[in-house]
C-alpha cells in the first residue's frame, strides 16, 4: 500500500484525494427464521375464567394460558409498555421460586393486569393470599422468656 492509502475490505480510500467516497456496501442479507410478531396491547381470552387460583404462581400461569401468551411474548409486551423487567424474573415468578417485591416488579404487575384487563390489585391479592410477607435479612428473634430461677418476688 502507498503512504496515504487505507484498506477497508475491498474498497481503498485515499486520504490525499479530496472528495473521495467509499463505494456503497451491499445490503445485509435477509433475517432468517420467523419474523417478529407485533405486540398486541390486549389479547383476547381463549376461555372465560371459571376457577380462582390459590397462589400468585398459579394466577400468573392461568392468565398467561388463558390469553395464549408465552413468557417471551409477555416479556416483550411488558418492555413495550415501558417497564424494565428481566426475562429471568418472569420465569422465576412462574416457577414460584421468587415473588415480585420491588417497585419495578410491582409496576410490571400493573402492566400485566392492564394487558389482561384484570382488576387493579388482582396479582397483589394473590400474593397476599399465598404467604405472609417475609422480611429480608436476619430473622427477628423472639423475646427471651424469663427463667424460673430468677423470677422476682411480689
Amino acid at each position: 500500500m502507498r503512504g496515504g492509502e487505507k484498506r477497508l475490505g475491498e474498497v481503498a480510500v485515499w486520504a490525499r484525494i479530496p472528495g473521495a467516497r467509499l463505494a456503497a456496501s451491499p445490503p445485509p442479507p435477509p433475517r432468517r427464521g420467523r419474523p417478529f410478531s407485533p405486540v398486541i396491547l390486549h389479547p383476547e381470552p381463549l376461555w372465560s375464567l371459571v376457577i380462582e387460583p390459590g397462589s400468585f404462581q398459579e394466577a400468573l400461569d392461568l392468565q398467561m394460558a388463558r390469553h395464549g401468551d408465552t413468557a417471551y411474548r409477555l416479556h416483550a409486551a411488558i418492555r413495550a409498555s415501558g417497564c424494565a423487567l428481566a426475562y429471568s424474573a418472569l420465569l422465576h415468578w412462574r416457577r414460584g421460586s421468587r415473588a415480585p417485591q420491588g417497585a419495578a416488579s410491582l409496576k410490571a404487575l400493573g402492566a400485566i393486569e392492564h394487558r389482561y384487563r384484570l382488576a387493579p390489585g388482582y396479582f397483589l391479592a394473590c400474593l397476599a393470599r399465598a404467604r405472609p410477607q417475609r422480611t429480608r435479612g436476619r430473622r427477628a428473634r423472639a423475646p427471651a422468656a424469663p427463667s424460673a430461677g430468677l423470677a422476682s418476688a411480689p
